[in-house]
């Protein structure tokens, strides 16, 4: 059962929480931080969480062994009493504020995992989208998760269409579905996801942007002018190389640059061979 926080609950949710960070969370993370992390969850600390979030509790034969908060799109402060991991109450957490959240018409949740809880998100969908770090926390991974699919949704911006990890497969299609003119405003963000053409989206987002042709070039010359040697590979062995000859025109000071003065991230990838063909196109 799941339920509204209440301020009764405050010392049982600091001591879980406590007992959490002190027996589980020290796996991953120093001494210092851990009693840092154990003097902010005091039971006043807690029920002042509780009236600028959305908390909850999870009960267990009438105990409370669990909770979980939710602050417009972002979840924070799930924990589940030690003694009963792996019984499925941490998933009954998530997913009870992840309906809250799609009632509300909150199309993506994000969350602040500690490093180790980041394998039982993983398992619930969410994905690593950045990290951080502070003194009194420590490191955690920030994770994602859609929990409204693109086409149900009521509004959508160009920023909306990004995708947000390697597979995101979700998005890719959607993208097909546009108009070039609506995609256009992201190609920049798009051409991104071409630093790796191992990726399991960037083939696709390639046969996209190829699409675009001329309108490329000026965000082309910018990732050609950065110091990363292997997002240069790719594009010249990828999308660059299936620009027409009238297009690749417009990059010719740019190969030649590269060709008789190559950068440190250049050399190391040795690009001799791909600018000499492309070169060799438009002489």
């Amino acid at each position: 059962m799941i339920r509204a926080f209440d301020t009764d609950d405050a010392l049982t949710i600091s001591r879980l929480i406590s007992n959490n960070l002190i027996h589980v969370n020290s796996r991953d993370y120093p001494p210092h931080i851990i009693s840092s992390m154990v003097a902010e969850f005091t039971p006043e600390y807690v029920t002042t969480l509780s009236k600028v979030r959305q908390m909850f509790v999870a009960l267990a034969g009438g105990k409370v062994v669990g909770t979980a908060s939710l602050d417009e799109d972002t979840i924070y402060t799930v924990f589940v009493d030690k003694d009963h991991h792996g019984s499925g109450i941490g998933r009954l957490l998530i997913e009870h504020i992840e309906s809250i959240a799609r009632e509300s018409g909150v199309p993506r949740l994000q969350l602040p995992s500690s490093l180790t809880a980041v394998r039982f998100y993983e398992k619930l969908g969410y994905y690593a989208v950045d990290s951080a770090y502070s003194e009194q926390m420590g490191h955690s991974i920030i994770m994602a998760k859609d929990i409204i699919p693109m086409d149900e949704r009521k509004i959508i911006t160009a920023q909306d269409m990004i995708p947000t990890h390697k597979s995101d497969f979700e998005r890719v299609e959607f993208l097909k579905k546009q108009s070039l003119e609506r995609i256009r405003p992201i190609l920049p963000e798009l051409l991104v996801w071409l630093q790796d053409i191992n990726w399991p989206i960037a083939s696709e987002i390639e046969d996209l942007l190829v699409k675009f042709q001329a309108e490329l070039i000026p965000h082309i010359q910018k990732v050609l002018h950065t110091k990363d040697g292997g997002w240069k590979y790719f594009l010249l062995h990828g999308l660059i190389n299936r620009l027409p000859d009238p297009v690749l025109l417009e990059l010719k000071s740019d190969l030649h640059r590269m060709q008789d003065y190559p950068t440190k991230d250049e050399q190391y990838e040795e690009l001799e061979d791909i600018l000499e063909e492309l070169l060799a196109r438009i002489r």
